[in-house]
């Protein structure tokens, strides 16, 4: 990608590192680069040029002059946070390459506070991006949790965003099981008891990590229409995801060979616990390794040899 930046929104790559997550705390960058709407371009160049996170000390010259290579990593973090305060919606076109590039964990904490700083008008470009991308794996995980968080800031958004979680849910049965489990896990938080069908059907179809969202009986004690005391205890137990499980049998397995005795644990030790007799026939083998012991050598463990064994010649 071509980097040929200009003020102001240049000064994003010597910006400085971005310490704030949530949007409340972050620099004015309207306010103190003097940014406008003819600079959406440009920032939304800049949002996408993620290979700056990619530096390479050993070939600077991928660097424009004007870059500091020790802040120019998080330029693009900076113009995705210009252009919400800017509240330009395109940055949403450009989201999921965040969450795939060398700045996911950044893009993943804050897309969500994203789009709850936003507010309603950003659940439509928000439900097309991920009707779009349901068939991924695990990269719009955190527009889905953004999503079903928007009630929280604004409660008047709730129907809007149950129906739009139930009508992706609907749309992909076959989706990625992680993607399904978070749909689901929204309708869960926000107590939809009007969906409560649609989770059965898909529990029931086994699209569902219980590890994520809680057993089949944990929801419906979740929404209301069940009580704990319906259930036992394993049944409002979540499922261990196969890999999960088969880490725990491993590491269990290795902790058993592996188990620490008295003596390496500096323990006391009780002398009661060990036998007071001597094995049947202990002193006759004792003897007959005494007389069968070969003499020693005259110089080699002979009394003439003490005083000399380890000594170094003298070169």
């Amino acid at each position: 990608m071509e980097r040929n930046y200009t003020p102001p929104v240049s000064r994003l790559l010597a910006y400085g590192n971005p310490d704030a997550f949530r949007p409340e705390n972050w620099p004015d960058y309207v306010g103190d680069l003097g940014l406008t709407a003819e600079h959406v371009p440009a920032l939304l160049t800049l949002m996408q040029d993620t290979a700056l996170a990619d530096y390479d000390p050993d070939d600077p010259s991928l660097f424009p002059d004007y870059a500091d290579p020790e802040n120019a990593w998080c330029a693009p973090i900076h113009a995705w946070r210009s252009l919400a305060q800017l509240k330009v919606l395109e940055l949403f076109d450009h989201a999921v390459e965040a969450l795939q590039s060398e700045l996911e964990d950044w893009a993943v904490e804050e897309l969500v506070d994203i789009i709850r700083y936003w507010g309603p008008a950003v659940i439509e470009p928000i439900e097309q991006l991920i009707d779009n991308n349901l068939d991924t794996q695990n990269y719009i995980l955190s527009l889905i949790n953004g999503l079903f968080k928007l009630p929280e800031q604004y409660p008047e958004t709730r129907d809007r965003v149950i129906a739009t979680l139930m009508r992706l849910l609907e749309n992909h049965p076959e989706t990625d099981q992680d993607n399904t489990s978070f749909l689901a896990m929204g309708l869960v938080e926000l107590r939809a008891t009007e969906a409560t069908d649609l989770l059965e059907a898909v529990y029931t179809a086994d699209k569902i990590d219980e590890s994520i969202t809680g057993t089949w009986p944990g929801v419906q004690v979740k929404l209301g229409l069940k009580s704990e005391s319906d259930f036992t205890e394993a049944e409002l137990t979540p499922e261990m995801p196969p890999a999960l499980k088969q880490m725990r049998e491993m590491y269990e397995a290795f902790q058993r060979q592996h188990k620490p005795d008295a003596f390496s644990l500096g323990l006391p030790m009780d002398p009661s616990t060990f036998p007071s007799t001597k094995p049947p026939g202990f002193d006759d083998m004792v003897s007959g390794l005494k007389s069968a012991a070969p003499k020693a050598a005259k110089g080699f463990g002979g009394a003439s040899a003490k005083g000399k064994k380890g000594k170094k010649k003298k070169r």
